[in-house]
């Protein structure tokens, strides 16, 4: 078997559709906060960012275990059963969460309508594998982008004409609906049925909820990895008003935006880096790894430098909010979202040396860790104490990580 190498055209489209994600969690939260104000804005920036954490249950953390399936030990049907389960459960889940927070009638509909976008996203992302997994990874770049383009124009223009929040929410929904159909799930039938493994394959529920059991430590870190980032943003939810969650909403974006960027770069070296675990070639692997942790770095420093000449402005400029009272609160940030990104790759990596069962523990003491760090500096240090979190959770999360990493490696080393 040999090694498949990722096209421009690959490239290109995953950094459009990982430019779309991000820029779509920019807009959106920036421009409800605009046209409808900070109280409407946090509600919005409270749902986005419930969405993306359930996210994680919505695709168990599967992606990379997917695409380094190189001997398809599951059909491509297994993987779409166990995520529509799992899809499920996601909905299930954001009930509970309306029901036990007590939220108001419009504020449980908004809810369910941002999280089932997201939930759209997460039931995308199997059909997108599948075709990255196909080595058209273009193709999966192309969905990301035109789902994340429409839903965004959808939800802000309708917001302007209209300043409905459900309505404008109830048509982003409807069209990410659209988009998978077309966008995704055409596309991956299409090119699996052009390979003949569609007639090969069968789908085997007991395979599909067998799935689970490499899933559940696969969800739980990337669950986890999504609660550690997104801890501030409960606490503040529980300490303190709507109006501050809407400004740390906005002071996030670009730690987000870090984050997202580095995808562009990785991810179409997952089936590279799962190629060379595989047959033998760790070396290879591990200086993969190194550049890219390398690259982490040297693009955040070079985001920091632009964010503290001219973070502020923009982000007044585009939120309508002053915030020239927090440029300590964003540079530190903006320093976590490059330890979010490196705990990421690391477990990329580590899911592809079949060593993700270890890294659970780290996820559960450091989750621990976070929500308790976080209502303690937010008690003392409102905003500040929440940025200052985030950094110092994320920032041990990766060094954690690159331990696990670096053992795992050390103990399969074999002779190439």
């Amino acid at each position: 078997m040999e090694a498949y190498k990722p096209s421009k055209a690959d490239y290109f489209w995953n950094m459009s559709g990982c430019l779309a994600s991000a820029m779509a969690s920019l807009l959106l939260v920036i421009g409800v906060t605009r046209i409808m104000g900070t109280e409407a804005g946090g509600i919005f920036s409270l749902a986005f960012s419930l969405g993306q954490l359930l996210m994680m249950l919505g695709n168990m953390g599967l992606r990379t275990y997917q695409v380094s399936d190189l001997e398809e030990r599951y059909s491509m049907g297994e993987y779409v059963v166990n995520r529509i389960i799992s899809c499920v459960l996601m909905m299930l889940c954001t009930c509970v969460y309306g029901i036990a927070t007590r939220c108001s009638g419009e504020k449980f509909a908004a809810l369910l309508l941002i999280v089932g976008t997201k939930m759209i996203d997460a039931f995308a992302d199997v059909f997108e594998g599948q075709l990255q997994k196909e080595h058209r990874l273009d193709l999966a770049g192309i969905s990301m982008t035109i789902r994340m383009a429409v839903t965004t124009l959808l939800c802000l223009g309708l917001l302007m004409v209209t300043r409905q929040l459900m309505v404008a929410c109830g048509c982003m929904f409807l069209g990410a609906v659209f988009c998978l159909a077309a966008f995704s799930v055409a596309p991956a039938l299409r090119v699996h049925r052009q390979r003949g493994a569609l007639h090969r394959q069968g789908i085997s529920l007991r395979k599909s909820i067998a799935l689970f059991v490499p899933a559940i430590p696969l969800f739980f870190s990337s669950f986890g990895l999504m609660m550690i980032a997104g801890m501030p943003k409960y606490a503040i939810d529980f300490l303190m008003t709507e109006s501050a969650q809407a400004i740390y909403g906005i002071l996030y974006l670009p730690a987000q935006v870090v984050s997202l960027l580095s995808n562009f770069i990785f991810k179409p070296l997952i089936a590279e880096m799962a190629y060379d675990w595989q047959y033998g070639l760790k070396e290879r692997f591990v200086r993969r790894i190194r550049k890219l942790l390398v690259f982490i770095a040297a693009g955040d420093g070079v985001i920091l430098l632009g964010t503290w000449l001219l973070g502020i402005p923009v982000l007044n400029l585009f939120s309508g909010l002053e915030l020239d009272a927090y440029l300590a609160d964003l540079l530190i940030l903006v320093a976590g979202g490059a330890f979010t990104a490196a705990a990421a790759l690391l477990f990329q990596a580590i899911t592809i040396m079949r060593r993700q069962t270890v890294a659970f523990g780290i996820y559960i003491v450091v989750t621990a860790v976070s929500a308790a760090l976080d209502l303690l500096l937010i008690r003392s240090l409102g905003l500040l104490g929440a940025s200052i979190g985030y950094m110092t959770q994320t920032m041990l999360l990766a060094i954690s990580l690159y331990v696990v990493y670096a053992i795992g490696y050390k103990k399969d080393k074999k002779p190439a």
